[in-house]
């Protein structure tokens, strides 16, 4: 039986899995086209809304100042009228580039390609204090400093202070070529982490590299308000921007917006534009912006995908092991209640052939001929082995009734004490010198079906009648709602009752007595249908069956 289970439950666990394995491949496929997708659209989006807002910028713009001179730095309204690109984070992370270019002259005029770092600028601008924001060279820097001074440099920045004071590199004096910054003066300086104001920093180390400086191009100086700080990240870790507008064909480049997938998940989206900007009260100026940003959906999306995935395996793990438990535990009771009919049927046919070899016997002997005193004999035989055979089948055919899931009590109060004694008054000169003793206490009022805990208690007496010992005191106790029945009987261990319990399994295994094995079986039919508690135990001799009608 262990095996035929053990072989049930593997079979079971092995198809709901795959069943949910499936299942759950399915969904995370789903779920995954989702998300490449979603990241995918997220990512166009933003291009869409970049063009927008450029669009939105360039319709709004004003004219230039004139106090604003242009003289002192090449191009310098386009710097001005262009810083927008960077304050409102076109430029972000080494994922996008953007490329401006004069139309006229072809010179460009940014690219955030290769080793550059947008930062923003404080100068001093004919008395007046001035802000934008440029382009740094990280190679620029490298190629002008020592290996000394690099050290230097590297080493302060590395140290992780305790107080709020930290180590930064800033550019004090520089150049502008349009966005491109040309430093000529670097100092290491402590900031005090206070403020934001260069004029309070303490200097720890001056680099000038004015042998970087352009003829003809002013110089101009760091304002006491605003540090030009160079990230400290993008000294110490080499940023290489990705020339993403560099790999596209000139096909592409002449588009004005394309999406070019450049690797299985890896998109690169680009839109150029072409602006007019004025740069004096009567010049204008045409300059092409091209723009693309590159994105890898696998890379984006990998911590939700993982997420998600695992998430739901284990979604589905549970309810794997629900489903294996619901079905194993619906699968086993039909086993059993499959083991059990067959057993029943077995027992049946064990249990029918006797009488039927004795009706056999007797017919036969009849039909050869016999006296008129034995054929009377015959036929008693033959009518009580038919009764014999009746009995059994109407008890097999109860059992099945109240094993069924079709089964309703009807219940009522009665009192199970009267019950009790009107049985136990049916029993008058038992064999052997057995008798019974009924004792009654408390209210024994209970609620149940009255003639299934009739026919229970008549099973329970008969049993007790015809296997206790000669001489034998059977007590019948019903304390308030509890019943008990005990008989002094032949011992029998733990094993062998809980065996009575089981269909055609008696006592007396010779059978010698009359019984079919069916009265315990209705019993506990009857009362687990109830839910009653009840138990059967064997004490010095002597078997005590209990059940208690409170539960």
């Amino acid at each position: 039986m262990d095996k035929e289970f053990k072989k049930q439950r593997d079979k079971i666990f092995l198809r709901v899995s795959l069943v949910l394995i499936a299942v759950w491949l399915l969904v995370s496929a789903s779920y995954i086209t989702f998300c490449l997708y979603s990241q995918y659209t997220n990512a166009q989006n933003t291009v869409l809304s970049k063009q927008a807002n450029l669009e939105r910028v360039f319709s709004n713009k004003a004219k230039i100042k004139s106090d604003y001179h242009d003289n002192n730095i090449p191009s310098g309204a386009l710097f001005k009228e262009l810083n927008f690109l960077f304050d409102d984070g076109f430029i972000k992370n080494s994922d996008n580039q953007i490329v401006v270019i004069e139309n006229d002259s072809g010179n460009v005029v940014a690219n955030t390609a290769g080793n550059k770092e947008v930062i923003k600028l404080g100068y001093k601008y004919e008395n007046y204090n001035s802000t934008g924001y440029g382009l740094i060279d990280l190679q620029t820097i490298r190629d002008s400093l020592t290996d000394e001074q690099l050290k230097e440099i590297s080493d302060y920045l590395s140290i992780k202070r305790n107080d709020e004071k930290k180590y930064e590199l800033v550019c004090t004096k520089f150049q502008l070529v349009y966005f491109d910054i040309i430093p000529l003066e670097l100092k290491l300086v402590i900031n005090s982490g206070r403020d934001m104001w260069y004029i309070s920093d303490e200097i720890v180390a001056s680099y000038n590299l004015e042998k970087n400086a352009i003829a003809r191009v002013e110089i101009l100086e760091c304002n006491d308000m605003v540090r030009n700080t160079i990230p400290t990240d993008f000294l110490l870790n080499k940023t290489d921007n990705k020339d993403y507008i560099g790999q596209l064909t000139d096909e592409q480049l002449e588009k004005f917006s394309d999406t070019i997938q450049t690797g299985f998940l890896s998109y690169t989206f680009y839109f150029s534009e072409v602006k007019q900007l004025k740069i004096s009260q009567s010049d204008t100026i045409d300059i092409l912006i091209r723009y693309a940003e590159h994105t890898d959906l696998g890379t984006e999306c990998k911590s939700r995908i993982l997420f998600g995935v695992i998430g739901a395996f284990m979604f589905f793990f549970l309810i794997a092991l629900i489903l294996c438990f619901m079905i194993w535990k619906m699968v086993k009771s039909q086993i059993i209640q499959e083991k059990k009919r067959v057993d029943l049927t077995n027992a049946l046919a064990h249990d029918i052939k006797t009488p039927l070899f004795v009706i056999s016997g007797c017919a036969y002997s009849m039909k050869d001929g016999i006296d008129g005193n034995e054929r009377g004999d015959y036929l008693d035989k033959i009518i009580n082995q038919t009764d014999n055979i009746n009995e059994m089948v109407h008890k097999m055919l109860n059992l099945s009734k109240l094993d069924s899931y079709m089964m309703k009590l009807n219940r009522s109060d009665f009192d199970l004490y009267a019950l009790v004694e009107e049985i136990c008054e049916n029993y008058v000169n038992l064999p052997d010198g057995k008798r019974f003793s009924l004792s009654h206490s408390g209210d024994s009022l209970v609620n149940a079906d009255k003639e299934l805990i009739k026919t229970a208690v008549q099973n329970l007496t008969d049993n007790a009648v015809k296997y206790s010992i000669s001489q034998a005191v059977i007590k019948v106790e019903v304390n308030g709602k509890r019943l008990v029945i005990s008989n002094p009987s032949e011992p029998l261990t733990r094993a062998e009752i809980k065996q009575l319990w089981q269909p055609y399994i008696r006592k007396d295994k010779s059978r010698s007595k009359n019984g079919n094995g069916l009265g315990l079986p209705i019993v506990k039919s009857i009362l687990d249908l109830h839910g009653v508690k009840y138990s059967m135990s064997m004490k010095e001799s002597v078997l005590t069956f209990s059940a208690d009608f409170n539960s």
